[in-house]
């Protein structure tokens, strides 16, 4: 039997790191995996970047203005779809 775990994994995945004089910069992202039987789906998006010089290490958070509005958006949406199913259903109820 398949666990759950096996079908979605929700994790943060560290990028080859690099040397920039002399600094370490090694990016991360957010990775979203979901498997199928028939295949899957994988979502990345960065989420920070660690910068290390002289053994004091700094970690830098991306702001990603796509993946907001991206939720904006369908928020917004599912509001207007609920609204409209509601108003669909009261017009129906009323004699």
């Amino acid at each position: 039997m398949t666990m759950l775990k096996d079908l979605i994994q929700w994790e943060i995945k560290s990028g080859t790191p690099r040397q920039i004089n002399a600094w370490t910069i090694t990016p991360q992202s957010r990775v979203l995996v979901i498997r199928f039987p028939f295949g899957g789906f994988v979502w990345n998006w960065p989420i920070s970047v660690v910068a290390e010089q002289n053994g004091r290490i700094t970690q830098h958070t991306i702001t990603d203005p796509t993946r907001s509005a991206l939720l904006a958006f369908t928020g917004i949406s599912f509001v207007l779809i609920l609204a409209t199913i509601t108003s669909q259903l009261v017009k129906r109820s009323k004699p």
